[in-house]
């Protein structure tokens, strides 16, 4: 057997075991139940006639580049590792475990970190290139009583009253459609390397018989990740149509320990009527919240407020979910996050009716190593990732508008 078809072998067990470790049922053609319960994008797969998981898609955009775009790589990688004759499983798993083995892991590992996950819809792409999708609810036919056009949007129309009036033989029935709306997006490709000197990796080795490379490898991933989250939240901020103003400052009045408490509470009152924002805007409540640790001090006194005693540590991609407001919101610490705003927004039900968009093509794919300088001491790897974001368009043309189902509420005062 040749040396990419043991690889290739390799790579689909290993992609088997993730899915079953992420909760995917083998009998149920590996959907994780948030999958089948369409909160995460599931496509059909013509070529093997059942549905596939997004992770499924993702792992699979993976092993395809591994072994199309990246056929050099693997050429070089394992020449002198994999022979032609056939190996055994296991002599397979650890002749090519230096490079592959981490592989698909690291992607999982992206998405365990992703606030993306939480937070907006996830459409994976099976190309550079695609579409991404959200759903709309249009009027048929024209109604001058309500002001209403054919294609308008229902959203677009909250007063209507008469839209469904008719007489008792009326044979002019108006009607809705559902539509599903697209978008053609093109992915964007990130890379960042990391290099080491031969001397270090000696070193490493003989003192504390650890592996350099593979210390360094994981921060490549985790800069993906905090790039990723970085843009999806920014797009977030900036596409929020609402805001409301909490003013903190401490009336004159109200200056023991006791009327501060009291008054910090009035945070919540701001919180709700952002929601109130949302809700008119979407017909549905916001489901989650992002602030930044400062900001994160004033949520933290309120009443309602639950911490998750699971948090546990940070870890190295910082933005964290800490717990629940109210039993209501989710809410989410980023470090960066801008100062003295609270973003709210609703992830949706499913796939097809959230606020912005995730779709990854690769979420990771990573060079060799090799060295790179004259004297033949310095070493590099590379990591990359190719992907689109934005706030989904609400507006006819498609064009960039601010979206009602995310508002803010700004701190001010002192």
């Amino acid at each position: 057997m040749k040396y990419s078809e043991e690889i290739g072998s390799f790579l689909e067990r290993q992609k088997k075991s993730l899915l079953l470790t992420d909760g995917a049922d083998e009998s149920t053609h590996f959907l994780t139940a948030r999958e089948a319960s369409g909160h995460d994008f599931v496509a059909f797969d013509r070529k093997r006639q059942r549905q596939i998981g997004m992770k499924e898609m993702l792992y699979e955009n993976t092993i395809a580049w591994l072994m199309d775009a990246g056929r050099g790589i693997l050429k070089n990688e394992w020449m002198d590792l994999v022979t032609e004759e056939a190996l055994s499983e296991d002599t397979t798993t650890s002749k090519i475990q230096t490079f592959t083995t981490s592989l698909l892991p690291a992607v999982r590992a992206i998405f365990t970190n992703l606030v993306a996950m939480d937070l907006v819809s996830l459409q994976p792409l099976g190309g550079p290139s695609g579409f991404i999708y959200w759903m709309d609810h249009k009027y048929v036919s024209d109604h001058d009583a309500d002001g209403i056009k054919a294609g308008d949007k229902v959203a677009d129309h909250q007063d209507a009253k008469t839209y469904t009036d008719s007489k008792e033989k009326d044979t002019d029935i108006r009607e809705l459609e559902a539509s599903l709306t697209s978008k053609l997006i093109y992915t964007e490709i990130k890379k960042v390397a990391t290099k080491w000197t031969m001397e270090a990796e000696q070193d490493f080795s003989s003192q504390w018989k650890m592996n350099l490379e593979a210390e360094l490898m994981p921060e490549l991933s985790n800069q993906i990740i905090r790039e990723v989250n970085r843009k999806i939240i920014s797009a977030l901020l900036a596409g929020a149509k609402n805001n409301v103003d909490w003013d903190m400052t401490v009336p004159d009045d109200d200056k023991s320990s006791a009327d501060k408490i009291a008054f910090y509470q009035t945070l919540w009152h701001s919180i709700q009527w952002a929601n109130a924002q949302i809700i008119g805007e979407k017909y549905q409540p916001a489901t989650w919240m992002m602030m930044n640790h400062n900001t994160y001090f004033y949520l933290e006194r309120l009443n309602n407020f639950k911490a998750d005693p699971n948090v546990g540590e940070v870890g190295a991609t910082y933005t964290r979910f800490v717990g629940t407001l109210s039993g209501l919101y989710k809410v989410y610490v980023d470090p960066w996050f801008q100062d003295n705003t609270i973003l709210m927004g609703i992830r949706g039900g499913s796939w097809r009716d959230s606020v912005a968009y995730y779709a990854p093509y690769i979420p990771l794919f990573l060079s060799d190593k090799h060295i790179y300088n004259n004297d033949f001491t310095q070493f590099v790897r590379g990591a990359a990732t190719r992907y689109a974001y934005g706030v989904i368009p609400e507006s006819k043309d498609q064009s960039p508008i601010k979206n009602g189902g995310l508002a803010t509420i700004t701190i001010t005062g002192s």
